[in-house]
């Protein structure tokens, strides 16, 4: 009994003693640290852009891995053998990255604008806005591998939603998602006082509301692509009305649809590009048209004249050799090629020392994925839609039929401003041997 009252005295002098504290500290005290119950729209913008394309896994696995061997972009350290596709890991990791997290980032910053007085609601009209067209992008960008997907419900739950949102079918989704992308372009477009500045938090466009109705009326644009063999009809409708305001098309490279990262953003492990070859078919022909590109995306080989002389001094290469002419040399794509003794043995290289080895096989341009590569500090970008793409896309409408616009000038032009955009981003990423076009 004297232990149950001493444990009453204790307990009733610590709710005294919480009773006579302020209700803030209380509050302080019980505070999920965990969860963010202050924060404003624009803040959380920011870290929507990393969480899109801080992806590393995605980049291992999706286009190290996947995508970049099916396009002859690259071609294996030792030869694409037949094992090359068979590491599955990770693929399709867009879709984990949307849900919960794209998804719900975008939608936490719709409601936490919802929720404040109208004041401060209406100076993030342009916030908002530009929020949801990355969550229409990343969305459509999923779509694109998984097809039907859960939206118009989705990400809800924790403002008052389901828990078990509805499957909408992809042609539905593509259906809304054009609708709302005209109406965001209105709303991005219309100008407004005092809206909330994205300068800081906005790695895209730093905050121009016009060049966010541009990417938005870009990513029409690419709806309507996919529609054109299933249903041309509609995809010529929507191609038309994106062209029809000569205002809401991209005029340059500068407005481009690209994400712009400081060096160290890609420099995970799983960013890394080392290890893979150039591809033969793609060097080729890029080397025989003169393509200024090639040297943006492939490295030229080691064989110097520097090295060579390393090379005869050490009795690897014959008295007199020279410097080749080309030294963009591209790697054979074939898994045949793997095992072939033909070629099998340019794969492994000529060991002159313990510190040279020459390759006559190219290497691509590691800094152009990974600015920090090999001690680099250029800038990482990531490409969205750029300018280059909405030339080539009007031109494919054009060739099509679809629309009345020249199609050779289109297309030129397009190539034209992909040169240019690669000169550009090339140097920003410092690569190797950077040439401007």
């Amino acid at each position: 009994m004297k232990m149950t009252k001493l444990i009453f005295s204790i307990g009733a002098a610590a709710l005294l003693s919480v009773a006579g504290c302020k209700k803030s500290a209380f509050v302080e005290l019980n505070t999920n640290p965990d969860v963010l119950y202050d924060i404003a729209p624009e803040e959380q913008f920011f870290n929507l852009g990393v969480a899109i394309h801080r992806t590393d896994f995605e980049h291992f696995y999706d286009y190290y891995r996947r995508m970049m061997y099916w396009n002859q972009q690259h071609v294996a350290l030792t030869g694409n053998t037949s094992a090359v596709l068979a590491e599955t890991g990770f693929t399709n990791t867009r879709f984990g990255v949307f849900y919960p997290g794209i998804g719900r980032v975008t939608t936490d910053i719709i409601k936490l604008s919802e929720r404040m007085p109208e004041a401060e609601r209406n100076r993030r009209q342009h916030v908002v806005a530009m929020a949801e067209v990355l969550k229409i992008y990343y969305a459509f960008y999923v779509s694109d591998n998984n097809g039907h997907l859960a939206y118009s419900e989705a990400f809800e739950a924790p403002y008052g939603g389901t828990f078990t949102p509805k499957w909408e079918s992809q042609q539905t989704l593509f259906d809304l998602w054009d609708a709302r992308l005209k109406q965001l372009i209105v709303t991005l477009r219309t100008p407004a006082a005092n809206q909330v500045s994205l300068a800081r938090f906005d790695q895209y466009y730093g905050g121009d509301a016009m060049r966010w109705a541009k990417a938005a009326n870009a990513i029409r644009m690419r709806i309507a692509m996919r529609l054109t063999k299933r249903d041309m009809t509609k995809a010529t409708a929507i191609f038309r009305e994106t062209i029809a305001d000569a205002a809401l098309l991209m005029g340059s490279n500068a407005e481009s649809f690209v994400y712009t990262g400081h060096a160290s953003f890609t420099s995970g492990g799983n960013f890394n590009p080392d290890g893979f070859r150039a591809p033969k078919p793609s060097v080729d022909f890029m080397f025989t048209s003169g393509d200024p590109r090639l040297g943006y995306f492939y490295g030229r080989n080691n064989y110097s004249q520097a090295n060579i002389n390393l090379a005869i001094a050490a009795g690897a290469l014959a008295a007199g050799t020279t410097e080749p002419a080309r030294r963009h040399v591209g790697a054979p794509v074939s898994p045949d090629s793997a095992t072939n003794p033909r070629f099998s043995q340019w794969f492994v290289g000529r060991r002159v020392s313990p510190t040279l080895t020459m390759d006559t096989m190219s290497f691509i341009q590691q800094r152009l994925w990974q600015p920090t590569f090999a001690g680099g500090d250029g800038q990482a970008f990531f490409p969205l839609i750029n300018y280059a793409d909405q030339l080539l896309m009007r031109a494919e409408m054009a060739a099509r039929g679809a629309t009345t616009e020249n199609a050779q000038n289109l297309y030129n032009m397009g190539v034209r401003a992909s040169i240019e955009f690669y000169s550009q981003r090339a140097g920003l990423a410092k690569v190797i041997d950077y040439a401007a076009a």
